[in-house]
């Protein structure tokens, strides 16, 4: 596996194929994907991600190319979710595309105007990965009765529900097998 990842992996966490990926979870080997290795000091990795300042770093891989760090994850998903809902007085329905690690849907359930957050995934093994191996980073996400989680194509769900959508969030533009 060592073979077609960008960083030396250590411990495997999640190793699953399914129907459309692979899709592993895997602590980094050595300071692999650590805020130290980025450059970075104690103090920046802990604004960074403060719950897990203290925890190994995990790296979501799908095929074998990085996805997510927990090292990062919230920087980028603060400004995925949270930038565009700032810019509504009041939303209240959301649709993420893609974004089977559920972290855009954490970081919009934190908006209390927001009454419903529904994830179109195509593949349900990415959200089993996500629920299993950064549970503590998802902060609740499937405990909230707002966040509902559709499995397929997300264009089809788009076709029902867009009318009823404030914003969309994409977080997958294209997939190499779905070209």
């Amino acid at each position: 596996m060592d073979e077609w990842t960008f960083y030396p992996i250590g411990k495997v966490l999640f190793d699953k194929i399914s129907e459309f990926q692979h899709v592993v979870v895997a602590e980094p080997l050595g300071d692999g994907l650590s805020g130290r290795q980025m450059g970075l000091d104690h103090k920046t990795q802990l604004a960074m991600n403060p719950l897990n300042a203290h925890s190994r770093p995990r790296a979501l891989y799908l095929d074998g190319i990085i996805q997510i760090s927990s090292v990062d994850e919230r920087s980028y998903h603060e400004h995925l979710a949270i930038l565009p809902l700032l810019t509504m007085q009041h939303p209240r329905r959301v649709l993420i595309c893609g974004g089977g690690d559920c972290l855009a849907a954490r970081e919009a359930l934190k908006h209390s105007s927001v009454k419903e957050v529904v994830l179109a995934e195509l593949d349900p093994v990415v959200v089993e990965a996500a629920k299993e191996c950064f549970g503590a980073d998802l902060d609740g996400v499937f405990e909230d009765p707002r966040f509902k989680a559709f499995f397929g194509d997300a264009l089809q769900l788009l076709q029902v529900r867009l009318i009823a959508t404030q914003l969309l969030v994409m977080t997958l533009l294209s997939h190499p097998k779905l070209s």
